[in-house]
């Protein structure tokens, strides 16, 4: 009975090691893209996180006086490359934008991702810079995914951040990895057991709190208005999750669920529609 329980604690032990350095290690960026590939004007800017780690960004300024400067947060896969299209959107109605790879993404410094925990520390650096450099004070945020969770995050912290589009925002880290399990074919039940030993693990090996990616927790210290985009079908964010987030924001929020859409696909089934929505969005709120 000792060594089957000891052979138990040995397969969790390596579930939770390899698992746990899966979800935090550095990704593989998307297909090199740039904003001259879309007849946008642009600088390359490096700055450093409020940890003092170097990151690496585009600058696009509005071609005459701007409307505002919004800050894209790209999600926890791939790099910033994926989103030059809604900076093309951003910039064409009048905006300012800031597009940066979070830690452990493109060229910017770090070594693992902790799914907004410390990547709010990137996005205060972004602010320092922005309101050094260029002296902006207030910006807009459009957040994708874990970049959703880290502008609703850092929100709770600045007043800097005056309103937010928050597409996919995960609620909590443990039913993403749920739910992505559960894609692969893995029943509900060990899908939800290999969630926490991956959690446990990366937790571990980076020192960060994963139980603590709780968008519910954040949302209530933020104080500018939210519009959340949500896939009808997303199955890494649930119904009732982000329903209870946006029902927690502040006065002024929104929630758009978009049917037949699954996690952070919104803007791929509707693209005239959701441009719509971000662009008037900002409009209005900032």
């Amino acid at each position: 009975m000792k060594g089957f329980l000891a052979f138990l604690i040995g397969v969790f032990a390596v579930i939770a090691g390899v698992g746990g350095k899966k979800i935090i290690e550095r990704r593989t960026p998307d297909a090199p893209d740039s904003p001259a590939n879309h007849g946008l004007p642009f600088e390359r800017v490096r700055f450093y996180s409020r940890d003092d780690l170097l990151l690496q960004g585009w600058w696009i300024p509005a071609r005459h006086t701007a409307k505002g400067t919004i800050i894209q947060c790209h999600g926890q896969n791939g790099s910033m490359d994926a989103d030059v299209r809604q900076a093309g959107i951003l910039h064409d109605a009048g905006f300012n934008v800031l597009m940066f790879n979070f830690r452990a993404h493109g060229e910017s410094e770090g070594n693992f991702v902790t799914f907004g925990l410390r990547e709010q520390y990137d996005l205060l650096g972004v602010l320092d810079y922005l309101a050094g450099a260029h002296g902006i004070e207030e910006v807009g945020v459009l957040g994708f995914s874990m970049g959703a969770g880290t502008a609703i995050l850092t929100a709770a912290r600045t007043k800097q951040i005056r309103t937010i589009v928050a597409d996919g925002a995960i609620a909590t880290l443990h039913q993403t990895l749920t739910g992505w399990l559960a894609e692969k074919n893995i029943q509900p039940i060990m899908a939800s057991g290999l969630a926490w030993l991956c959690m446990l693990g990366g937790s571990i090996i980076s020192l960060a709190r994963f139980d603590r990616v709780n968008t519910l927790d954040w949302i209530t210290g933020v104080r500018c208005p939210i519009l959340f985009i949500h896939g009808a079908e997303d199955t890494l964010v649930s119904m009732p999750s982000i329903k209870a987030i946006a029902a927690n924001a502040p006065s002024g929020s929104e929630l758009w669920i978009v049917p037949g859409c699954r996690h952070r696909r919104a803007h791929v089934k509707y693209p005239d529609q959701y441009s719509q929505k971000v662009v008037e969005w900002f409009e209005k709120t900032l």
